[in-house]
């Protein structure tokens, strides 16, 4: 293990940043976990926002089913 130090009084190894590193990460995580709590959501909110009938979409079905019964009612006039 080599031994790092940026003050000669202060000698410290590259554990001793690793364990540093983790310590500040953990605090960091616990602090974005409070700040950012889990939101719950139900599946009536995730349809809500990601809705498949659309006014454009019913709109060129019910366009869709008039040309096709017009065209199989073209033979009977």
């Amino acid at each position: 293990m080599t031994r790092l130090s940026i003050n000669p009084c202060i000698p410290f190894t590259g554990d001793d940043i690793q364990y540093k590193l983790e310590e500040i990460n953990n605090i960091l995580g616990k602090k974005y976990v409070l700040e950012h709590p889990k939101k719950e959501r139900d599946w009536r909110t995730y349809e809500q926002e990601f809705a498949q009938r659309r006014d454009d979409r019913i709109d060129n079905a019910l366009f869709c089913t008039g040309v096709w019964y017009n065209l199989f009612n073209m033979g009977r006039l």
